[in-house]
């Protein structure tokens, strides 16, 4: 009888835990959300989560019921290791091993031994520990405590493991919710400097434009850019925009491998060509001739890039970052392409000063840099696939002077690419262009198909003369007076998911200069459609959650809390109509002989395919119902 009162406990409790986990808006909420559901919904006598810190201690950062204060003393944190005195309890196993440990008798239990007179003092006789993971890693431990002994078995056990691993799902939420938050504040700084880089007319103007847009619109701590300075090996402050301008301003490194100075990220970065991140700066090695300016400024992670101009390394530009973000690899890559942008303005800055530059190729661009801010306010503000794609194309096309711009995407199980948007004077007449990215198909033979196998881009400056590569297309190119063509493919892990295709009317449009502008716009492209995918398993996720919060995840069912609802709701209706209600109940008998006898794996399936039958006896009665009169 106390395992079945037990066992509805826990049901209760995990059917609080899930719409804790529905209702929670941060971390900490979730975390006391998920202690006071256990507490107050199961009926538990105290429960507590434990995180592991920097210095390898699990520490309490929320609680419910007896024993919190005691969870929460400082004195009390537990060692993750196991060759420490207070290393071999519940939680810190549970927290190596990635597995619950459990304990029916917890004050004769020589494994909690340190922990005898406190568990008494609140009347703990069993406990449990169950991992809390992030992204498959176990980061802490949720601590169970009960007033009966012997009160958990491998039932009830495992809805403690379920409330934990619903709780971790919600975790890896946030985490989803943080990053595409992250994402998005950096690619409108990515906006903002092709914006800034554009107006600039001198190179101090551009590098203090760039780290200003960088901050406001990515929400940075600051962004700086120092310059080598003249027969030495320290450099200067060229430009700088930060929350701390003080703190930037006494920054002083070197790129001398021999001195503390030059071991750091900058002097690294400007030595290699290479940048130099790092998620925990106080802690990070390279970071301890600047500890003190450090902690000044709470700074958590930083980011150095080297800036060229042409084949030379020229200076670097610092990204520093507060405590909520973090350096995943799409934040370095749109950091990435913001250094980029400025090498590339520097190179254009170059250019300019030189009397023998094309007017007409720096015009177009200048146009190709406002095109390219245009993509990416188009990125921004599209709100489907099909918008997006469209507003590109129409960006590029007014910012490349071309005839036709065309996005081509590659289709599951079929060899030929779909025209999903064109752009241009001659739009009509390639939005039913047939491409495919095999070689064996004469429509994959030109620069598209060359694009998407090679994964590169792929040039043609004098589309008629360049035989086998563009021969399929050469009438096509003839009518419409195609001279040019480039194609740039967009990438996703590795793998060609379609194409960028540009036409022209102009033998050798497509200089270097103009391909890498193009290359930055297909990559923003494939980026557009990485972050609609992400809001896609997002998404996926937020329904997910709110399903569990009023199913059960085993059987599908509506869940204890959704009972009560639609009871509810069903009394009041009677109530209103005046008319009688039934309850039905029904209950399994000896399902504890299954567990013991064939395991748990057995239980589930049974009680999965129970949860299936009603449904379906539900659906039969319903169709069956004869209509109210």
């Amino acid at each position: 009888m106390m395992l079945r009162t037990n066992l509805a406990r826990m049901f209760g409790a995990l059917s609080a835990t899930n719409e804790a986990i529905l209702r929670a808006k941060s971390e900490d909420e979730l975390f006391q959300r998920v202690c006071d559901a256990a507490v107050f919904g199961g009926k538990f006598l105290g429960t507590g989560m434990l995180l592991a810190d920097g210095s390898g201690r699990l520490r309490c950062v929320a609680g419910a019921g007896l024993g919190v204060d005691t969870l929460k003393n400082a004195d009390n944190a537990s060692s993750v290791h196991a060759d420490s005195d207070d290393g071999t309890g519940l939680a810190p196993s549970a927290f190596r091993t990635g597995r619950s440990f459990v304990s029916n008798d917890y004050t004769n239990d020589e494994r909690t031994k340190r922990w005898h007179v406190q568990a008494r003092q609140i009347g703990a006789r069993s406990a449990a520990a169950v991992p809390i993971k992030r992204h498959e890693k176990p980061i802490g431990v949720l601590l169970f405590y009960l007033e009966q002994p012997d009160a958990l078995n491998e039932e009830t056990v495992g809805l403690l493991e379920r409330m934990a691993e619903n709780a971790s799902f919600a975790l890896d939420n946030f985490d989803r919710d943080k990053a595409t938050a992250r994402i998005t504040r950096m690619f409108a700084a990515l906006t903002a400097t092709n914006e800034a880089i554009m107006r600039a007319r001198s190179e101090d103007e551009m590098f203090t434009r760039v780290c200003e847009a960088t901050v406001e619109q990515g929400k940075l701590l600051g962004a700086a850019i120092f310059l080598p300075e003249p027969d030495t090996t320290w450099f200067r402050l060229a430009a700088q925009a930060s929350v701390y301008p003080e703190i930037t301003a006494s920054l002083r490194f070197s790129c001398d491998p021999a001195i503390p100075q030059g071991q750091g990220m900058g002097g690294t970065a400007f030595r290699t060509g290479k940048p130099c991140l790092s998620n925990d700066v106080p802690n990070d090695p390279r970071s301890r001739p600047w500890l003190p300016l450090v902690e000044k400024a709470g700074l958590a992670a930083c980011a150095v890039f080297p800036l060229s101009a042409g084949a030379r390394t020229v200076g670097v530009m610092y990204f520093f970052f507060g405590g909520g973000d973090r350096l995943d690899d799409e934040m370095t890559a749109l950091m990435g392409r913001i250094v980029e942008n400025v090498s590339f303005g520097l190179d254009g800055l170059t250019q300019e000063a030189e009397p023998s530059a094309a007017e007409r190729q720096k015009e177009r661009i200048a146009r190709l840099l406002a095109a390219l801010g245009a993509t990416n306010e188009a990125i921004m503000r599209a709100t489907t696939r099909e918008e997006l794609f469209r507003r590109v194309c129409e960006a590029a096309v007014l910012g490349g002077d071309f005839t036709s711009t065309v996005i081509a995407l590659a289709r599951p199980d079929d060899e030929f690419l779909k025209v999903v948007a064109a752009a241009g004077p001659g739009r009509d007449r390639v939005i039913d262009l047939r491409l495919s990215a095999h070689a064996h198909h004469p429509e994959g033979l030109g620069v598209t198909g060359i694009a998407m196998r090679t994964r590169k881009a792929c040039i043609s400056n004098d589309y008629l003369a360049d035989f086998p590569v563009n021969s399929h297309f050469y009438n096509r190119a003839r009518d419409r007076a195609t001279m040019s063509g480039a194609a740039l493919p967009l990438m996703r892990g590795g793998e060609a998911l379609g194409a960028l295709l540009f036409l022209s009317r102009e033998r050798n449009a497509f200089t270097p200069e103009l391909t890498e502008l193009l290359q930055r716009l297909a990559d923003n492209v494939a980026f557009a459609l990485e972050n609609f995918e992400r809001a896609d398993a997002k998404t996926i996720a937020d329904q997910r959650i709110e399903y569990l919060a009023s199913h059960d995840s085993l059987t599908d069912l509506p869940n204890r809390e959704s009972f009560n609802q639609l009871l509810h709701f069903a009394i009041e209706s009677a109530r209103r109509q005046d008319r009688q209600l039934a309850v039905l109940f029904i209950d399994l008998d000896r399902f504890k002989v299954i567990n013991d006898s064939l395991g748990h794996d057995a239980g589930d399936r049974l009680l999965a395919e129970i949860g299936a039958r009603l449904r379906r006896s539900v659906a039969r009665l319903r169709r069956r119902r004869p209509a109210w009169r």
